[in-house]
């Protein structure tokens, strides 16, 4: 089995090592937790001065790399670091700010843990899981979240519980994220703003027509953690059963042009030699619906999270890779979407063959 660690950037994402069966990965593709935390005795990142940035940051990677092995290294991604790589996982949702002065993101090479720190707050720690896994995802925040604690203490009081930089986190400190395919209630008009008191978010980075989105939720203060893990799978329960309802109805009103339009789906998607993303991602979206109703056979565990492969910051970068080319992204021209979309097929058809 190829080591993850010699897998490039590009090709690597948070299904790729995932052997095992999936919770719910019909309609969700992956669940989030992130914990919010401060540094004890430190100004937080708002009023904090350069030299205190640099202390945490400092704290931070000190800590880090006193865990990390050569079968486990870390995954760094700051100011200096290549513009390509920085887009590649903002697209992916792993971060939304620039990083920029102290500002600085940390990663386990199977992007299960990560550290942002001097963002909102010193630390925002997270973990992932694909699939609908909170417990999982909160294991893995928890376990760099007992690590750092015990080195650096974090901000806390006895009556508001842990200190952040927005009084409505404080307290657990918490947020919670589920991204979800929702391609029966998007074609209806019918996808909530929000499920009792989560809301429900397109995915900025992609198109419409991969319709996916993310159901977003926070701990208030008062909650324990199993508390508000129950009510956020509730909620995202809820939204699971409407998805998988809309599907059926959908089909039940056409059979045969529902699978008419399924079949031409895949058809697209596993042949041709140009594909633009959009194109990419709404043959994508028909063809996971199909999968996860049983009328399409099982797909490779990597074709979940594809539309996040396929973005044009991926495309530049297989194509450096491949190429050994210095070209950095510029203004589109026709000559280089044609170059990006046949890059794309390329892996595209890796990905559809298990071998991305």
């Amino acid at each position: 089995m190829t080591e993850l660690t010699s897998i490039p950037l590009y090709q690597r994402d948070l299904w790729s090592n995932s052997s095992t069966p999936l919770t719910h990965s019909d309609v969700v593709l992956a669940s989030a937790v992130h914990l919010h935390r401060n540094f004890r005795n430190f100004p937080f990142p708002g009023v904090q001065n350069a030299e205190q940035a640099r202390q945490v940051l400092a704290s931070t990677e000190l800590t880090l790399r006193g865990i990390e092995t050569p079968s486990s290294p870390l995954l760094v991604l700051g100011p200096a670091s290549r513009g390509l790589d920085k887009q590649m996982l903002q697209d992916r949702g792993y971060f939304s700010v620039e990083l920029e002065g102290s500002r600085t993101w940390f990663a386990d090479w199977s992007f299960t843990r990560a550290v942002l720190v001097n963002g909102e707050d010193h630390l925002r720690i997270s973990g992932w899981s694909p699939g609908f896994d909170l417990v999982g995802a909160e294991k893995m925040a928890r376990s760099w979240e007992e690590i750092l604690e015990s080195r650096v203490g974090f901000a806390a009081s006895v009556d508001l519980g842990y200190l952040t930089s927005r009084l409505n986190l404080a307290g657990l400190g918490l947020e919670g994220q589920a991204l979800v395919h929702l391609p029966a209630l998007g074609r209806q008009g019918l996808v909530p703003v929000a499920v009792q008191s989560y809301k429900i978010l397109p995915v900025e980075n992609l198109p419409p027509s991969a319709w996916v989105y993310r159901i977003d939720g926070r701990g208030f203060l008062g909650h324990k953690d199993q508390e508000w893990i129950d009510s956020f799978s509730d909620g995202v329960f809820e939204v699971v059963f409407q998805e998988r309802k809309a599907r059926e109805e959908l089909r039940s009103l056409s059979p045969l042009v529902f699978d008419d339009r399924v079949w031409k789906a895949w058809g697209r998607l596993s042949s041709h030699r140009l594909i633009g993303f959009e194109e990419a991602c709404e043959a994508w979206s028909q063809v996971r619906m199909a999968w996860g109703m049983k009328i399409l056979p099982l797909l490779p565990p990597g074709i979940s999270g594809l539309p996040f492969r396929l973005t044009d910051s991926h495309m530049w970068a297989y194509l450096q890779a491949e190429r050994s080319s210095e070209t950095q992204k510029g203004s589109p021209k026709i000559e280089e979407m044609t170059i990006l979309d046949e890059a794309r097929s390329i892996l595209l058809n890796r990905s559809l063959a298990g071998g991305m």
